[in-house]
């Protein structure tokens, strides 16, 4: 009696890195979604309570005064700037 024994051997994908990131990406993304769905879906205020002693009334008032002056501008510096002369006249403007 003949016994034929085959081996098999599993071949990996050249694709198979690029496949395993997108699922990767893909269960990340679930995730965060899942995580965000119920975190938004709790309800409540979400916060942390402020306790009443640290709650102050504030009202607006009128402004209490105004300003008015009156003189002159002053450059803080002055520059005089000197170009050649190369002559002519200037006939137009755009």
């Amino acid at each position: 009696m003949t016994e034929t024994v085959m081996e098999t051997h599993t071949q990996k994908l050249p694709n198979a890195p690029k496949r395993m990131r997108w699922i990767a990406a893909g269960i990340a993304v679930v995730v965060v979604l899942g995580g965000t769905a119920w975190m938004l879906s709790r309800g409540g205020t979400g916060g942390i309570p402020i306790p009443p002693a640290d709650v102050y009334l504030v009202k607006a008032l009128a402004p209490a005064s105004d300003v008015t002056t009156t003189g002159t501008v002053e450059a803080e510096s002055e520059i005089n700037l000197a170009f050649q002369s190369i002559g002519g006249t200037i006939q137009t403007l755009n």
